[in-house]
Order: structure tokens, then C-alpha cells, then sequence
């Protein structure tokens, strides 16, 4: 393996499309639960659907839960990745002017400053 490499923007746009997947499950969810048999003829095909519907129901509320975990999950890594990379980004830029990396922090005075020597 040459490295570990991350998108990050490709990391959010995902995390967004399984955001969309949430919502399109959560609105077939709905539907099923209004799915009820009552008075279809025979108890036999009521009950038969009525545990169909249960059962997609529960499925599809188990797989909107989930691509709603991992939708966040992937948008908060892309921005967590964007955030470090950033902070990254202006630590090299200080230390390459020469400045502080902390804005509270006082500059130096020559090679042996805090050195009693």
C-alpha cells in the first residue's frame, strides 16, 4: 500500500446521496404503515398482508435508520478531514513565514531566547 489517501468532498457528497436514500426509505415506510388490510374477503389474504406489511415495514424502517447513521457518519468525517487538512494548511503556512502557531503565544528574541546560558 503506496499511502492512505481520503476525498473528502467525495466522502460529504456520499454522505449527502445516502441522506436522500433516508428520506426516499422514510417516505416508503410511511406508505407501508398506512398498508392494512381489513376487509379484503377472507381473513386469510388480510392477515397475509397485514404481516407482509409488517414485515417491509420493519425493514425499511431498519435500513432508513441506517443510512441515516452512515450519512452522518460520512459528512462529519468529510468535514472533520476539511478541518484538519485546513488547520494543516495554515500550520505549514505559519511555520514557513516564520510565525507563532499560536496567536497567544509570544515571539521568540534571537537563537537562545528562555536559555539562561
Amino acid at each position: 500500500m503506496d499511502g492512505f489517501n481520503v476525498d473528502a468532498v467525495e466522502l460529504i457528497a456520499i454522505g449527502r446521496q445516502l441522506a436522500g436514500v433516508r428520506d426516499d426509505l422514510h417516505g416508503a415506510h410511511r406508505r407501508i404503515e398506512q398498508l392494512r388490510a381489513r376487509a379484503l374477503g377472507s381473513d386469510v389474504v388480510d392477515d397475509a398482508l397485514n404481516e407482509f406489511a409488517d414485515h417491509w415495514r420493519f425493514g425499511l424502517g431498519r435500513m432508513r435508520d441506517r443510512a441515516g447513521f452512515v450519512s452522518e457518519a460520512l459528512s462529519a468525517a468529510g468535514r472533520s478531514y476539511l478541518e484538519v487538512e485546513s488547520e494543516l494548511a495554515a500550520g505549514i503556512g505559519r511555520a514557513a513565514a516564520g510565525t507563532s502557531t499560536s496567536p497567544d503565544a509570544e515571539p521568540a528574541t534571537g537563537p537562545a531566547a528562555g536559555s539562561e546560558g
